[in-house]
This record gives C-alpha cells, structure tokens and sequence, in this order.
C-alpha cells in the first residue's frame, strides 16, 4: 500500500461525517471511539487547519510533518518526469487521467475524483494563454517531501 493510500484510509476514518475534511469534532468523536481520552490532541491538530477544518491535502502535510517524510524526493521527481512535455510542465488532465486509472487497477490505492481534484486544484495553475492547467510537480514535492 502506498504512503498516500495509507495516510487516506486514516483521513476517512477520521473523517466521520464524510464530508471531506478533519473538525475537531470528527478528531474528538475519533478518540472517544477508540476509548482514548482527548487531551487537547484536537485542538492542536485544529490550530493548523483552517477554520472549517482540516482537507485531505492540509492532512498530508501535517502528518509528512510530524512523522517524517512521505517519499524520497529524488523518486517523486522521476515519477512526474514521466509526466513532462517539453516545456517542463506537467499538464493535469493528463495526471488527472492517469490517476484515476492506476485507482481503478490498483485496489491499494483509495483516492476519489474528489481528492484528485483537491490536489490538482491546490497544485495546479490554469495558463491563461492556452486555457490548459499545470501541475506544479515541484511544489507538490516540496510539500510531501520535507
């Protein structure tokens, strides 16, 4: 199973009214559900999240943060280099399409069009030149991997 895989099965565990992001009451009802007693563990979970809560993308990055790095970088850079037209860019609506192509034929990896979308809307910048939008691969990896 993928680390991305890994980290999303706890997100929707967490995540228990299903509406695509963490509160601190998801956190609370999580914790009392396990008989474990919240000792301010939601709150300081919360303090990173915005106000509405925590999404799937904001959950990564903390969790990269406090239990290390999700993946070496030098093998993400290879992975999106696949990616790569001449420009450099990686252009999202083909991502978007491998993505959920590797979800349908891989039961290890749990990502919805919904969470694709999420990250390819918080890593991606629309060009106003050609209307195509691109990945920013190297943020992302920024990200996942610090």
């Amino acid at each position: 199973m993928s680390q991305v895989a890994h980290w999303k099965g706890i997100f929707d565990v967490i995540d228990q009214d299903h509406d695509g992001k963490i509160t601190e009451e998801d956190i609370k009802n999580t914790y009392s559900s396990l008989g474990l007693k919240d000792e301010g563990e939601a709150a300081k979970m919360m303090a990173e999240a915005d106000s509405d809560g925590l999404v799937f993308n904001g959950f990564l990055k903390l969790m990269g943060t406090k239990y290390g790095d999700f993946s070496d970088r030098n093998e993400l850079e290879q992975v999106f280099a696949a990616f790569q037209d001449d420009s450099k860019t990686v252009n999202a609506a083909e991502l978007k399409e491998h993505l959920i192509s590797v979800g349908k034929s891989n039961q290890d990896i749990q990502l919805s069009k919904d969470d694709i979308n999420n990250v390819l809307r918080t890593f991606g910048k629309k060009s106003d030149l050609t209307g195509k939008t691109a990945f920013a691969a190297d943020k992302f990896i920024d990200t996942v991997s610090r």
